[in-house]
């Protein structure tokens, strides 16, 4: 920034001194000295700011003529010297030049000036934007001093207000409601969708932005919580939202719609909000998640020209993006393609030809969803959404820990592939799950079924007989048991039996019973009437042991023990038979 401290040198507080005659207050009329050193003594915090403010300042005394000003005032402004030629112009010089180069739009440059000045006399604190025909955009503030002065700043706001811009249109096209409040919990920002969603009426918002506690208080007072004592709800609403903690919950209202709703707090200390309408579009809600810091994955916006605007950390870290990449601007799309692809991220290939087909693609402007597996082993979901203006809007959302728990599941589903009843691995996490889970004073049985005679139907009949008994056999079982109950077979003729919500050890008997007596019935296999036997040995959980091993292994010398005393038998594990 250049420095002004020359244009801006002021007098030290005090009297005005004879050095004043080389200051630039000697161009001031002798007879405003006086009156010119009250109106910097009552601004004296511009002596900090002149060597640093970054826009322009300009002072004016109480007959409103141009006291002194910064260069930053002539190059923000475009004031050219020969406007100072003559020393400082008053405000309504300043008024006429800018409305004779059509600062004002086509006027009428005197009628323009009355006003103006009408307006300036008038001794009103002001603040608002102002757009200049260079497309500058400059936030101007005025605040009249004690004595009749004026003070006013100018700050270069251009990228800011094109960045709220940027985000009023995400908030457009966002598929739901979302609020902005600050440190002090007050809103700072929401759009139309959110006052629709929650059927917040215009006049809440007549006198400015509502307070977190006032739409609590509103919500309340409508019955959107519920019964209850209104200050009550407020009171602990109001508590939770102070604690700024990240929150994810699904709200369903009176009439019967649910909002997904999110909050995230923010470093500066205030909080977002967003709200989808999850009634009826919850998979488009998904692929156009919240756009702000709140978002549970990376997220990226492109313009037309598909060069990146927005993206937060979550991206960044998602994707091991370095920060270097994002020093001075942001990366146009193309060269995050070919960044990806120098290190590997798309497999082998001619590095422009996999950038050149990735662009290709892009350009097409087409929604997509698909899964990509990085280097290093994670699953990214990613979703991308064409924006009105021919931007593009891409998320990504880390699903690692989701595939693996569903390949597991899938792995430990498989079952046997004769009988069609589960394996050994799925029965073993059933009953792991189902001791963890036994309730005080209940049981579950463990039962170890072995066929009595089934090698002779082998020997006699051939393997084919054989499998398709040990298909019937499986068939009895699962009809003798109940559906919440599991009978895998653990390979050859053995089974095991998980019988679950046992009060009494009768049930376990009757259930052993019920088998014995259905395997025992003559099978009708391939025009062969065979006649087998089964043998059963039982232990219980929690009396016989509470862990998998200890359990099988005590069914298993029951079983031993039924099969000593002449098979066909049931007997329960008992400590003789250790």
């Amino acid at each position: 920034m250049a420095n002004n401290s020359a244009s801006l040198a002021l007098p030290s507080e005090g009297a005005v001194t004879a050095s004043a005659a080389q200051s630039p207050l000697s161009k001031l009329d002798r007879m405003n000295a006086h009156a010119t050193e009250q109106i910097l003594e009552q601004v004296g915090w511009l002596n900090a700011l002149r060597e640093h403010f970054p826009g322009g300042i300009a002072l004016f005394d109480d007959q409103l003529r141009l006291v002194f000003c910064n260069d930053g005032l002539k190059r923000l402004l475009g004031y050219p010297e020969t406007l100072f030629a003559n020393g400082m112009p008053s405000m309504e010089d300043l008024f006429r030049f800018n409305a004779g180069r059509g600062e004002y739009g086509a006027v009428d440059i005197e009628k323009v000036v009355a006003d103006k000045m009408a307006l300036a006399k008038k001794r009103l604190a002001h603040r608002y934007d102002r757009e200049r025909p260079n497309g500058t955009v400059l936030e101007v503030r005025g605040q009249p001093l004690d004595g009749g002065g004026f003070v006013t700043t100018y700050l270069d706001v251009t990228d800011q207000r094109r960045r709220v811009r940027q985000l009023e249109a995400l908030l457009v096209n966002f598929p739901g409601g979302i609020a902005l409040f600050d440190r002090h919990l007050n809103m700072t920002l929401c759009n139309d969708e959110l006052k629709r969603l929650l059927d917040y009426p215009e006049e809440l918002f007549a006198d400015g932005m509502p307070s977190m506690e006032d739409l609590f208080r509103f919500n309340a007072g409508r019955g959107e919580y519920g019964d209850g004592d209104q200050e009550k709800i407020v009171a602990d609403k109001m508590a939770l939202a102070d604690l700024r903690e990240p929150h994810h919950y699904e709200r369903e209202r009176p009439d019967g719609t649910v909002l997904e709703v999110r909050g995230h707090p923010l470093k500066c200390g205030g909080f977002v909000t967003t709200y989808l309408d999850a009634t009826e579009q919850r998979q488009r809600v998904r692929q156009l998640e919240a756009l702000l810091n709140n978002f549970p994955g990376g997220i990226s916006l492109f313009d037309r020209h598909l060069n990146m605007v927005l993206c937060n950390d979550e991206l960044k870290r998602l994707l091991d993006y370095p920060e270097e990449m994002f020093d001075g601007r942001m990366p146009t799309m193309e060269e995050l393609f070919r960044f990806n692809a120098q290190r590997g991220e798309y497999g082998a290939g001619e590095i422009e030809e996999i950038v050149a087909k990735k662009m290709a693609l892009a350009e097409q402007r087409q929604s997509h969803q698909y899964e990509r597996k990085r280097p290093n082993g994670n699953a990214l979901e990613v979703r991308g959404e064409p924006l009105p203006g021919s931007g593009f809007i891409t998320t990504y959302l880390d699903v690692t820990e989701r595939r693996e728990t569903q390949e597991a599941i899938a792995h430990m589903a498989h079952h046997d592939a004769l009988t069609g009843l589960p394996n050994r691995f799925l029965f073993l996490d059933r009953l792991r799950k189902a001791i963890s889970s036994v309730g005080r004073g209940q049981k579950l049985a463990v039962h170890y079924v072995d066929l009595d005679k089934f090698k002779p139907v082998n020997d006699t009949f051939g393997h084919k007989v054989g499998d398709e008994l040990l298909k019937a056999v499986a068939d009895r079982m699962k009809k003798a048991i109940r559906h919440a109950d599991t009978v895998a077979r653990l390979g050859g003729d053995e089974f095991v039996i998980l019988q679950l919500h046992i009060e009494n050890i009768s049930d376990a008997e009757a259930l052993a019973g019920h088998i014995i007596k259905a395997v025992t019935t003559p099978f009708e296999i391939l025009s062969h009437t065979i006649e087998i036997g089964t043998s059963i040995g039982t232990a219980f959980a929690p009396d016989h042991g509470d862990d998998v091993d200890t359990l099988l292994n005590k069914a298993d010398k029951a079983l031993y023990k039924s099969k000593e005393n002449g098979r066909g038998r049931h007997f329960t594990f008992d400590p003789s038979m250790e």
